[in-house]
Parts: structure tokens; C-alpha cells; sequence
């Protein structure tokens, strides 16, 4: 898998990396397009359904793709753009402390979820029967709300 974020563009000079000339001016293109738009972590927080719709629309060569990305430990539900050769061109990765590591795509019909469970962090989804902030099998085994007896009270 190859990535691209705003902090992944540095070509060097003289070098191409391997790839055709248009594919290094297009690859400039995205990295100026999303240094321009989302140029801090800050700006580019929980903004990538808005920024992959936008970027599909200055390019559109660009696929833009819906799924899960794997930061750390945890995957979070996110939105990238793909090249017509496979590329990751991500506008909003560098939101997190850490570039995500691993990109799942969903179907573009599959459920959103609506959170995560309080204990165990797993997606919830309201056709899987989420109607709290835990998962199934969290229920169970909580006996008291996290918040309980935290004040003595």
C-alpha cells in the first residue's frame, strides 16, 4: 500500500521516485490541494467525509472510498481517495498522532456505525441491535454505569 498525506510530498529535484513525470506533477498537485485546505492536524480533524467529497471534485481521476482505517491499535471509521493505479491519497490522515497503517473499504451501501462500545472500544451499529454505548458483549458484564460510586455516592 502506498499513502499519500500533505506531509508526504517531498520530491527531491532530481529524482522521480521511479515514476513518470505526470505522475510526480499530479502527486504535487494533491500535496499543495491538501496543504492548502487542511494545512494543521486541527483543520483536518473529523473532516474527511467533506474533504475526500472535495478533492474527488478538483480531481477527478480520484475514486473516493469509504471504510475503516487502522491508527495505532483501533480502526476508525474514515474517508480516503484512491488513484486509478491503487494509491491511497489520504487529505485528513495527519488528524491522528499516528498516520493510519492499514485502509479496509466498505461497501458503499454498509451501515454507518454510531459509535463505539465504552469498555471494549468495538463499532456499534443500530441494525446489530446498539441501542446503548455497549456492544453485545459488554452487556453482560457491566453491573453498574462507569460512572457509578466515582464520588463515593
Amino acid at each position: 500500500m502506498t499513502m499519500r498525506g500533505p506531509e508526504l510530498f517531498e520530491w527531491p529535484d532530481d529524482a522521480t521516485g521511479g515514476e513518470d513525470l505526470a505522475a510526480v506533477a499530479s502527486h504535487d498537485l494533491f500535496g499543495s490541494w491538501i496543504a492548502e485546505r487542511y494545512p494543521t492536524a486541527e483543520s483536518a480533524k473529523l473532516q474527511c467525509a467533506e474533504a475526500t467529497a472535495a478533492m474527488v471534485e478538483a480531481f477527478p481521476q480520484l475514486r473516493r472510498v469509504r471504510g475503516q482505517a487502522m491508527v495505532g491499535i483501533d480502526f476508525r471509521p474514515h474517508w480516503w481517495c484512491v488513484t486509478p493505479d491503487g494509491e491511497i491519497i489520504d487529505p485528513t490522515a495527519h488528524q491522528w498522532p499516528a498516520l493510519p497503517v492499514f485502509y479496509e473499504a466498505l461497501p458503499e451501501d454498509a451501515e454507518e456505525p454510531r459509535g463505539k462500545c465504552i469498555y471494549c472500544g468495538e463499532l456499534l451499529f443500530q441494525s446489530r441491535g446498539a441501542d446503548s454505548y455497549l456492544c453485545e458483549n459488554c452487556k453482560p458484564n457491566v453491573t453498574e454505569h462507569p460512572t457509578e460510586g466515582a464520588d463515593g455516592g
